[in-house]
């Protein structure tokens, strides 16, 4: 299972504790592997843990937003993993380095591979810019505050559209663009320090990389 490689890998940062987020699945099938990743973070106790549990099926957006709210309330500075982001042999020095320019800076380090994009396969942040990040949904914001890092108004409608249908991976776009909107401090580290070894089973899926097509015409939505 990935998530075991994910956790073997953690092990040298030496963690005082590992929160877990884990939310229900929408159908029986996909719920079967959730009820097989329960099991593994039951039975790990290579470290202390804390895991909190939806029975609601939240999807990945919502699961992370969940996620932030819950641990901003109790860590000031954290790193984030997904369940398939693994994190590559010795690296915790070189961490520890970036975690202590993250204290004084604050912000999000990113220490994943395209960690110049809206790609977060590896990082960290605080607690003052988690809640920043969470806020508000991106089309809530400002259009003043958004739109101008668009190419152009109806491009900017079309891709807040699409943001509020799911029709676009959410939050890493999504946080890349609050990020930007909202001048964060944004620390990368100078070498790629993960694997995204999900990343590898998913690119191929084309039901995953299904992009859906929306614009506008005459002011009007069209799909």
């Amino acid at each position: 299972m990935e998530l075991l490689q994910v956790l073997e890998s953690l092990k040298q940062l030496n963690p005082s504790v590992v929160y877990f987020h884990i939310h229900n699945a929408p159908t029986e099938e996909e719920q079967k592997e959730v009820e097989e990743v329960k099991k593994l973070i039951i039975a790990y106790t290579d470290f202390p843990k804390q895991v909190k549990y939806s029975k609601e099926p939240l999807g990945v957006r919502d699961s992370l937003i969940k996620c932030l709210e819950w641990i901003s309330e109790k860590e000031t500075q954290f790193y984030v993993f997904e369940d398939d982001i693994v994190l590559k042999a010795n690296s915790a020095k070189k961490l520890d380095k970036y975690m202590t320019q993250l204290t004084k800076e604050d912000g999000v380090l990113k220490f994943g591979s395209a960690r110049e994009r809206p790609v977060y396969w590896g990082w960290a942040t605080t607690a003052t810019t988690a809640k920043m990040l969470i806020d508000k949904a991106v089309w809530d914001m400002p259009e003043e505050l958004i739109a101008p890092h668009f190419q152009d108004i109806w491009h900017y409608r079309g891709v807040m559209e699409a943001f509020k249908r799911g029709s676009m991976i959410p939050w890493d776009d999504e946080f890349g663009i609050i990020t930007k909107a909202l001048s964060l401090n944004e620390i990368l580290s100078d070498t790629e320090l993960t694997d995204h070894i999900g990343y590898v089973t998913t690119r191929d899926n084309e039901d995953l990389c299904k992009l859906s097509h929306i614009s506008f015409r005459n002011g009007k939505l069209v799909d």
